[in-house]
């Protein structure tokens, strides 16, 4: 985190929002970070988009200014000698964009408008006079890499460039030289065929594994790997390929052991309009898959699961549970279309790729279709709640972490934050389609507004203080929900960022959802007393 250290007349808040890049100039290696100069106090309170790019040298903490940011959020590009070459500028509330070159961005080389302004990201191209961009998701289509040339002219599109985030840069040129394909298992592509040739011949070595290329070397003879699944909690190894050699040199769960971890495998099922839907599923650690109790965790629009190790599916597996981690139409990975598939699904298909999960795992034998919860947080959230609300007769319990339950007022409550429309509200808007500017279309799919209708015991979990969206949809939907006599817990957390209070909500908010499962779903034979049918308070 950057100190604060005094410029000419200012200070820099000790905050990092951004980080682009490091740099040896001179003698000196400097870091290039976004930050908030604290002399400009209506910038501090607008954190989330008004910024400033800083340099600071990493061995004396001395911070310069190198480019003032504008009231829109952004990124910079920070070329090889420590200059701006170019910076994108994302307009919150008309969703305008643009790519506009040098230190003042005194000249647009490219625009146009986003819903989400996801994207954005800039990178030297393959030769210093062009640049690498990954255009934001438009009514077009998702996100792609797009080449522009810094002189001007048209951007060309990177054939199958739809994994934004996956680039591959040159540490001394800072050139682009491949990217990592979105899959289950990623795939590195390079330029350069023997540097491919290099990397995955290590990624070989791991077959039964997800690899994550952390760092490397120029040439490609030292990298740092990350591996997981399998057996694996996650192991860091530093490969020397000229010796042929990798030694682990850090563990992300270094207390457990590889016989604790369940196995994972991916599922293929198709969906009622007959839409291949894939999912992960994480068994218990050395249980026979069958009649199993299940957790389903759902991520919401825009990600996905990978079978690679996940903390808390596996903590769940290790009390005896299969764990189902669904990645529904409007996940990301899988293609534009099937990003596509999603708008206009909330609380509808999206809903149904999720429980058609279910019913396969049931057809497979794996799973008791008695003993079924389902949990997740923010969208993931929402399709909790919704599937006990909206959806019935499949679940016996939900969780919900900071997830939304009323739509409407998630839109009223964010339209006056911003004083216009924003993000979350163009995402709505894509998301519910045709019933979008019907208020009662939107309360037939707010859980907050089928509370009545609820038929399962529910856990809301929220940060207090967040005043609005967190606090504001857990509490309602818990107000409505024993008004209507369901049962419901409530767990406020704290909002605190330092690392204690922070390892101390995670650790509350599981042992929370532990008791709250074994309570309503629990492991092993069913027992009498669980499998009434969802008791009331």
């Amino acid at each position: 985190m950057l100190q604060v250290f005094a410029l000419k007349d200012s200070v820099v808040a000790s905050i990092i929002e951004g980080s682009y890049g490091v740099r040896f100039l001179d003698g000196h290696w400097y870091g290039f970070f976004g930050g908030f100069n604290e002399s400009r106090p209506q910038i501090v309170a607008e954190a989330s988009t008004r910024r400033d790019l800083f340099r600071v040298d990493l061995d004396t903490g001395a911070t310069t200014l190198v480019s003032r940011g504008s009231d829109q959020g952004g990124n910079w590009l920070v070329g090889p000698g420590g200059e701006v070459v170019a910076r994108y500028q994302y307009y919150w509330g008309t969703g305008k964009w643009q790519v506009l070159a040098g230190p003042e961005g005194d000249r647009v080389l490219a625009s146009g408008h986003s819903q989400f302004g996801l994207g954005g990201d800039l990178y030297i191209g393959r030769t210093a006079d062009e640049i690498l961009f990954a255009r934001p998701a438009d009514a077009e289509g998702p996100p792609t890499l797009e080449t522009i040339p810094l002189s001007g002219g048209p951007a060309v599109e990177v054939p199958d460039g739809g994994c934004v985030k996956c680039v591959i840069v040159d540490g001394a040129s800072k050139r682009w030289i491949g990217t990592i394909k979105d899959a289950d298992k990623p795939d590195v592509q390079l330029f350069d065929p023997g540097l491919e040739s290099r990397v995955h011949a290590i990624f070989d070595a791991f077959p039964d594994r997800t690899s994550e290329l952390k760092s490397w070397n120029d040439a490609f003879t030292w990298m740092i790997l990350f591996t997981s699944g399998g057996s694996d909690s996650g192991t860091y190894y530093l490969v020397d390929l000229p010796h042929a050699k990798a030694q682990s040199i850090g563990f992300a769960y270094p207390t457990i052991e590889s016989e604790d971890v369940g196995p994972a495998r991916m599922v293929d099922y198709p969906a009622g309009d007959g839409l291949r839907i894939h999912g992960v599923l994480i068994l218990p650690p050395g249980l026979d898959p069958k009649g199993l109790p299940m957790i389903v965790l759902p991520l919401g629009m825009g990600e996905r699961a990978y079978p690679a190790f996940s903390a808390v599916a596996q903590g769940l597996a290790s009390r005896g549970y299969a764990v189902f981690r669904p990645n529904a139409r409007g996940s990301s990975g899988y293609g534009a279309d099937f990003i596509d598939a999603g708008y206009g699904q909330l609380g509808g298909k999206i809903q149904t790729d999720i429980s058609d999960g279910v019913a396969e795992l049931v057809r497979q034998g794996v799973v008791d279709p008695k003993r079924v919860c389902i949990g997740g947080g923010f969208w993931g959230g929402y399709d909790a709640l919704a599937a006990v609300t909206i959806q019935h007769g499949i679940y016996r319990c939900a969780i919900s972490v900071d997830g939304y339950s009323d739509l409407n007022d998630a839109v009223l409550e964010s339209k006056k934050n911003t004083a216009g429309e924003n993000n979350l509200t163009r995402f709505l808007r894509d998301m519910v389609g045709p019933k979008w500017g019907s208020e009662a279309a939107m309360r037939a799919i707010s859980p907050i507004d089928n509370a009545a209708q609820a038929d399962a015991p529910i856990l809301l979990i929220y940060n207090k203080d967040d005043p609005t969206s967190s606090r504001q949809q857990a509490v309602g939907m818990s107000d409505a929900l024993r008004r209507a006599g369901k049962t419901v817990e409530l767990l406020a957390q704290d909002g605190d960022v330092d690392e204690a209070a922070t390892e101390a909500n995670n650790v509350a908010q599981v042992q929370a959802i532990d008791a709250f499962v074994e309570k309503y779903n629990p492991p092993g034979p069913p027992r009498s007393a669980a499998v009434e049918t969802h008791p009331q308070p």
